[in-house]
């Protein structure tokens, strides 16, 4: 920094320090910015240190008759505090903490969205910190990232809830790495404040999952993926599986995922939908998608349509996928590649279809005692068990073909083994 430069510098943080006027605090933020360069770390934690923190909210929270005047007081605050977000010795101090609630509200009111991606992009820069992070994951601030899905769609407004889905994605990366990787002081609250966020996450989610009918659905769904593969099952089954809500957020992500398994997208977008299925078994059991309950937002025969389809997918994802392989000279590391993946997430559908028909067919033989309506009318369970009959013969060739070439070491065929070990076989083939 040059030397006149420097000496406007502390012209502009003697203007900003608490004990000034405000207006000279205003005229010394319009200053700063013509003053500052970006990587001039030093500088920008010197304006840190002088600068009146509740000036910087005052303008944030500043709301004018001329919706533009509002803006304009907003982006100079937002831009200040954008450059603070450089210093990694920043991002941890309560003072910018402490901005969050105040910033995720003007993420929402303000009407200029290079303000808004601002606003975003420090946000982004407070997660990397687990105390800015445990503010931001905070229901009542984390309300606000997803009420910018509740407005229309159009591409503005896709720019900044792209942005926000990066961000939910991100902060829940970040909380796993300190909850269970760094393990950080903070660990304990991180991990209460989670379990009360989740269920609006996923209620307001899957809501827009259902339906969006343009590009952000599919990010929704790539975010709800995120959510669901880093999230243990002790958080998820925290969730109350009684309720309407609960049945209410699953019946919207089963309405957006047969509009995705249905349509003839790329397959890139029904693997998606597969694995999602597949992520909420896993999760959540299996009422959720074979069974009726009285909170139910879709119809019975809705319902009935989609686990069929999802069954009938899986089936042919294996059926095609082992042919394939069985044609190929193929090696382990071929196996393990994410092209399998696919067909994991199938075997894992079909051994919660068997862990639903084993319970079903117990009911029956128990005189009806359960309390479970199955959605299955006789003909679909026929048309079920033959495709299941199909697809084991299908893995139990593959097995038997391959293990001798892999010394018994086939690894993908773990999962199949395990389907066809760990249920009784007699519920699926009676003969």
């Amino acid at each position: 920094m040059s030397t006149n430069t420097s000496q406007q510098l502390e012209q502009c943080l003697e203007l900003i320090k608490p004990h000034t006027t405000d207006e000279s605090k205003f005229a010394g933020l319009l200053l700063i910015p013509r003053i500052l360069q970006p990587d001039d770390i030093p500088a920008i934690e010197a304006v840190f240190e002088a600068i009146d923190f509740k000036f910087l909210e005052r303008l944030l929270r500043t709301t004018k008759q001329v919706p533009e005047e509002t803006d304009a007081m907003n982006s100079i605050a937002v831009n200040i505090l954008a450059s603070f977000s450089i210093s990694v010795n920043l991002i941890n101090r309560e003072e910018f903490i402490a901005r969050i609630p105040t910033l995720m509200k003007t993420l929402i009111s303000s009407q200029n969205l290079e303000t808004r991606k601002e606003i975003a992009r420090i946000l982004f820069k407070l997660s990397e910190g687990s105390e800015g992070l445990e503010l931001i994951l905070n229901k009542y601030n984390f309300d606000y990232i997803l009420r910018l899905y509740e407005r229309p769609e159009g591409e503005e407004n896709e720019e900044i809830q792209t942005l926000g889905l990066q961000l939910i994605s991100f902060s829940i990366d970040q909380w796993n790495d300190f909850v269970y990787t760094q393990k950080v002081a903070n660990d304990i609250q991180l991990k209460n404040t989670l379990i009360e966020t989740l269920p609006f996450i996923l209620e307001t989610l899957g809501a827009q999952y259902h339906q969006r009918h343009d590009k952000v659905k599919f990010e929704i769904m790539s975010t709800l993926i995120r959510l669901l593969e880093e999230i243990p099952q002790e958080f998820t089954k925290a969730i109350g599986r009684s309720t309407t809500s609960f049945y209410s957020w699953t019946g919207s992500i089963s309405s957006g995922t047969k509009d995705v398994l249905s349509h003839k997208h790329a397959s890139k977008p029904k693997e998606d939908g597969l694995k999602l299925v597949a992520l909420m078994l896993h999760h959540f059991g299996w009422d959720w998608l074979f069974s009726v309950s009285e909170h139910d937002k879709i119809k019975k025969e809705e319902k009935e349509k989609f686990a069929a389809l999802v069954v009938e997918l899986a089936c042919i994802e294996i059926n095609v996928r082992l042919d394939e392989l069985s044609q190929e000279s193929v090696s382990l590391e071929d196996l393990e590649s994410k092209q399998s993946a696919t067909i994991i997430d199938s075997y894992e559908i079909l051994e919660k279809v068997i862990s639903f028909l084993s319970t079903y067919m117990q009911d029956q033989e128990d005189e009806g005692t359960s309390n479970r309506t199955p959605i299955f009318s006789n003909e679909s369970l026929l048309k079920l068990h033959n495709s299941l009959k199909s697809t084991f013969s299908v893995i139990l060739e593959f097995i038997l073909l391959k293990q001798v070439s892999f010394h018994c070491t086939l690894r993908l065929a773990s999962p199949s083994v395990q389907l066809c070990t760990n249920v009784n076989l007699r519920l699926i083939f009676p003969q």
